[in-house]
């Protein structure tokens, strides 16, 4: 809906200040949309040609053309597959130019979905990796949908879940995981087997020779607590914080939001 290719059956839909149902060509000119199943690349010709074929759609100079292949080779590597048919590109390569293929107009929003879906780890590295930079060197507004938590966790500032078509959470990843109250856990390294019991808002999760874990849930007190009460317990070595997985917390998250729809 917000890319114009569906309509709302109800309210409306607004991105950059304009509807992509009634200004959709207005609209067209300022996003940039991936598909991480499709490509809007020419599958028979070589990438570099789909390049130019967009630019003389979107109005780009050869000149500009030239600079922004230059500037997404430094930043995606596409130049050693320029000249290489679409349909011979690996998924991963493929997703880099499709990527260049989108920001080419500049776009102020870009729409990404699924991005990193089927790339192995060091594609998915890169395309994280370019995606910050643009966001942080263009100011180019990116949404993106997603079922991989590491791309929820390395690149967003601003988590929206929604379980079956209502608003469950929009905010940021620390508030996320607070509002689900999924557990922290301390782990306390002593130089010798800590002495002495805790009382608090917490729990012991693991007790065995100098090694002290300990879970608590942020919106009852914070880490900075708990180590305070741990330092009581014996002479530090070292202590690590552990933030709850991001699937435990979407998990939670949803539980509860069934839960709830049961109970009314």
């Amino acid at each position: 809906m917000m890319t114009g290719i569906l309509h709302p059956t109800s309210g409306e839909v607004w991105v950059a200040g304009r509807s992509p149902q009634r200004e959709r060509r207005e609209v067209a000119r300022r996003i940039g949309v991936v598909f991480g199943q499709r490509t809007q690349l020419w599958w028979d010709l070589p990438v570099y040609d789909s390049l130019e074929l967009l630019a003389a759609m979107y109005h780009v100079s050869p000149a500009d053309l030239r600079q922004a292949v230059r500037t997404f080779d430094e930043t995606l590597g596409i130049g050693e597959f320029l000249d290489v048919p679409v349909r011979k590109l690996s998924l991963g390569q493929r997703m880099r130019a499709d990527l260049a293929a989108a920001l080419l107009h500049r776009p102020s929003v870009l729409f990404l979905d699924e991005p990193t879906i089927g790339l192995d780890v060091v594609a998915k590295a890169s395309i994280r990796r370019f995606l910050r930079e643009i966001n942080q060197r263009e100011g180019t507004t990116i949404l993106l949908t997603t079922h991989d938590m590491d791309d929820i966790e390395q690149l967003c500032s601003r988590v929206i879940v929604i379980n079956h078509g209502r608003l469950v959470y929009d905010g940021s990843i620390e508030g996320l995981r607070r509002s689900a109250g999924a557990p922290t856990v301390v782990t306390a390294e002593y130089v010798s087997p800590p002495a002495g019991e805790l009382t608090g808002p917490w729990e012991v999760v693991r007790r065995e020779g100098t090694t002290l874990s300990v879970a608590f849930d942020r919106t009852k007190c914070t880490a900075g607590e708990v180590i305070s009460r741990l330092i009581h317990l014996g002479e530090l070595k070292d202590v690590y914080v552990s933030e709850p997985e991001i699937e435990t917390v979407i998990a939670k998250l949803y539980t509860e939001a069934a839960d709830h729809s049961v109970n009314n």
